[in-house]
């Protein structure tokens, strides 16, 4: 067999050993459907073959493309073959960086979908030769992809040609280069993004529901968040994920206060009565994290609050804000005082495990005892320990009840 046939076989030692032995051994063949040696070897992810093989660049046709549109670059790119790419790169002119295959890939997207990063590096050398424009047949690009495999530098380098780069593409599931950036929590990329507001599709949503706000707010990215609510009409604030979450429940399980303020700026479109998957709504939340002006102004929108189906110890936590119909945001004074009453309930709360008095209801119980994965003790009658709906009600956070109720 001769080096050709051996590279399709995919026998590397082989190839290696008659390279090693001959001076005359055909490197220039090319067949019906375009492959060489190199493409084969490219191929077969036979790294040594084609190191060995680029010590001939001239002989071993470099810039041939088979059927399927592929390069020995954009399959060294897809294989994930550094070395062979950093060598085929050393031959700008040669190497056919721009090659687009049948796919619509291209060695940039390829190297970016792969996380190499100094592959990336070596092709943005030469940005009129490495199509940053392109868009594969799955939507991505290159912006795209390093943006969702976390690789900022690589998106910052290709932002340096915005007009370029596709800022406002849709790719894989719906994502844009922003969402990405945002899920992972690449804050440089998410603000040179929105220098062009206008292309980076702010309004876009997943096909899960997700936004780039709700990314920010999940991720505890207060600078981003309070960028995206500049545009309250484009960064949807009123979207709720397949899983029943909001950029508003994000903002107060994360203590974001600021966030959570600028939010309720839109009572009308922030889904203030939304109930996450644990059962959480963001009066709870933001009442577990102490944010007390959050809690003042959920609490003033007394028609929105009385939708809420509220269990009863978060009735009676809540009750002082019925009571007083809050309409506008308290004063300094007024903000102590409801802190006090606040913390005197807290401390109620933290006290109703004594022996027979329910945790629930306050009412009396025959000392059924639960022990709950929040590492509380609780005595609960029989009545409520049926409706509790296994939150537990001294940190209102949902939770399973571990050994059930006994008593001890």
């Amino acid at each position: 067999m001769d080096i050709f046939d051996l590279c399709k076989a995919g026998k590397s030692a082989e190839v290696l050993e008659l390279l090693k032995c001959s001076d005359n051994c055909k490197i220039d063949q090319v067949d019906d459907e375009g492959y060489t040696s190199l493409i084969w070897a490219c191929a077969k992810s036979m790294k040594e073959v084609a190191l060995e093989l680029l010590k001939y660049p001239n002989e071993c046709k470099i810039d041939q493309v088979n059927k399927y549109g592929n390069t020995a670059l954009t399959l060294a790119c897809y294989k994930g073959m550094r070395e062979v790419a950093l060598e085929l790169l050393k031959h700008p002119e040669m190497c056919n960086m721009g090659n687009v295959n049948k796919s619509s890939n291209t060695a940039l997207i390829l190297a970016c979908s792969n996380g190499m990063e100094d592959i990336v590096l070596e092709l943005l050398k030469y940005p009129d030769k490495c199509k940053i424009n392109q868009v594969a047949l799955s939507g991505n690009t290159a912006l795209i992809l390093a943006c969702l495999n976390g690789m900022e530098d690589i998106a910052l380098e290709l932002l340096k040609h915005p007009d370029e780069c596709k800022t406002d593409q849709i790719g894989y599931k719906g994502c844009t280069a922003l969402i990405f950036a945002c899920l992972n929590s690449m804050e440089k990329v998410v603000l040179e993004l929105l220098k062009y507001p206008d292309k980076c599709k702010i309004d876009q949503v997943t096909n899960k529901g997700i936004t780039a706000l709700i990314c920010a707010c999940s991720n505890n990215m207060e600078k981003v968040a309070f960028e995206l609510l500049k545009y309250p009409d484009e960064c949807k604030i009123d979207q709720v994920t397949s899983k029943g979450t909001t950029a508003l429940l994000f903002a107060c399980s994360n203590n974001m206060e600021k966030v959570a303020l600028e939010v309720l700026k839109h009572p009308d479109k922030c889904k203030i009565n939304q109930v996450a998957p644990c059962g959480n709504t963001a009066l709870i939340l933001a009442y577990i994290n102490n944010m007390t002006y959050v809690v003042n102004i959920i609490a003033s929108n007394i028609d929105i609050i009385e939708a809420i189906q509220l269990s009863q110890i978060q009735k009676e936590l809540l009750g002082i804000y019925f009571d007083k119909k809050i309409n506008e945001l308290p004063n300094k004074e007024e903000i102590q005082l409801r802190q006090k009453e606040l913390n005197d309930m807290t401390d109620k709360i933290k006290t109703i495990s004594k022996e027979g008095v329910c945790a629930v209801c306050f009412g009396e119980t025959n000392n059924n005892t639960v022990f709950i994965k929040c590492k509380h003790i609780l005595n609960i009658c029989d009545e409520c320990i049926c409706v509790t709906n296994k939150k537990c009600p001294v940190c209102l956070i949902a939770t399973d009840i571990i050994t059930g109720c006994f008593a001890i």
